[in-house]
């Protein structure tokens, strides 16, 4: 859904591999903290590691697939109320 709704504005950096990951999702993307904050705002709970990385746990037994939908859909629009700001760093 990631790669389709928001493309190449984020680089998924956890493993795609279902082996190799857990519930947790690290995006890394320019402007990380602004992102955050947005999001947090509109009552999307995620976290940054410094400097570029946006972190998401959508946890099956907690998280409907409405939530993730909605969460991915607030990130694209958190990333381009950034990139309205002025330049996308």
């Amino acid at each position: 859904m990631l790669d389709n709704i928001v493309g190449d504005k984020c680089t998924i950096i956890t493993p795609r591999s279902i082996d190799r990951r857990g519930c947790q999702l690290s995006i890394r993307l320019d402007s990380a903290t602004l992102v955050q904050e947005i999001m947090e705002a509109r009552g999307v709970v995620c976290d940054v590691r410094q400097p570029n990385v946006l972190r998401i746990a959508p946890t099956p037994l907690y998280n409907a697939f409405e939530d993730i939908f909605r969460t991915v859909q607030e990130l694209r629009q958190a990333i381009s109320e950034v990139e309205k700001m002025g330049p996308y760093k």
